[in-house]
C-alpha cells in the first residue's frame, strides 16, 4: 500500500495539491486485485476538482478489467491479450470499453519464418476502421 502527496506548480496557474492511495493484493497464483484513488486537494486551474477511483483485476498478465469513477462519469474497460510466441504461432488482443467513449478493438496476428500478418478492426464512438498488414522477407 502506498499513500502519496503531490504538489504540481505551474507558471501561470495556482498550484494543484493531490493525494493518492494505491493498494494491491494477490488473487490466486497469477492474479491481483488493485485499488487506486486520486483526490485533488485545493486544486489549481490546471486540474478539475473531484475524485478518481480505479478498481483493477488481472489474471496471468493476459486479462485485465478496470472501472474508473470520476465526477464527470464512469468508465469501464476489459482487455484480453495473448502475445505472439517466439516461433510460429498466433496472438491476439481484444479491448472493450464504455464510458466517455465506447470502444471495441480487436487484433489478431500470425507469424511464421517468413513474416508477420495482422488483421485489426476497431470501433470508437461509432467510427469503424479495419486494416490488414503483412511484414516479412525472404533472404537469398
Amino acid at each position: 500500500m502506498s499513500v502519496n502527496y503531490t504538489q504540481q506548480d505551474y507558471r501561470s496557474a495556482a498550484p494543484a495539491h493531490l493525494l493518492s492511495v494505491q493498494a494491491s493484493w494477490p488473487v490466486g497464483r497469477r492474479g491481483f486485485l488493485g485499488v487506486t484513488g486520486l483526490k485533488p486537494l485545493r486544486a489549481g486551474t490546471a486540474l478539475s476538482s473531484g475524485s478518481i477511483s480505479r478498481l483493477q483485476w488481472a489474471l496471468a498478465s493476459t486479462v485485465t478489467a478496470s472501472a474508473v469513477r470520476q465526477d464527470h462519469g464512469n468508465e469501464t474497460r476489459a482487455q484480453a491479450q495473448q502475445n505472439l510466441p517466439a516461433g510460429t504461432g498466433m496472438g491476439y488482443r481484444v479491448i472493450v470499453g464504455t464510458g466517455a467513449s465506447d470502444q471495441l478493438d480487436a487484433t489478431m496476428q500470425y507469424q511464421n519464418n517468413v513474416g508477420t500478418y495482422a488483421l485489426q478492426a476497431a470501433r470508437v464512438d461509432g467510427q469503424t476502421s479495419t486494416s490488414a498488414e503483412a511484414h516479412g522477407g525472404i533472404a537469398c
